[in-house]
């Protein structure tokens, strides 16, 4: 008896684009302090999205490629902030 057709295990390797691979990406090391780190962080779980596509879509939004963060995004992230503080 046949079972149920399985996907595959493990996180999606997904990019920007559909059949991208995030390891195909390259890779950027920079220093920021501990406060940016927790920002970033804290966007990251409030935006539901991996900390690399943050720093992407924020880089976008600064160049005026797309949108800022929507009133209730940034209302999240600023109650994410107290918590921390």
């Amino acid at each position: 008896m046949p079972g149920k057709p399985r996907g595959r295990t493990g996180r999606p390797p997904t990019g920007l684009a559909p059949g991208e691979k995030v390891s195909q990406y390259h890779q950027l090391t920079i220093r920021v302090p501990d406060r940016d780190v927790a920002l970033l962080t804290a966007l990251a779980g409030v935006l539901s999205r991996p900390r690399w596509r943050v720093i992407s879509d924020a880089l976008r939004a600064y160049a005026g490629e797309t949108p800022a963060l929507t009133d209730e995004q940034r209302k999240a992230i600023r109650a994410v902030r107290r918590l921390h503080e």
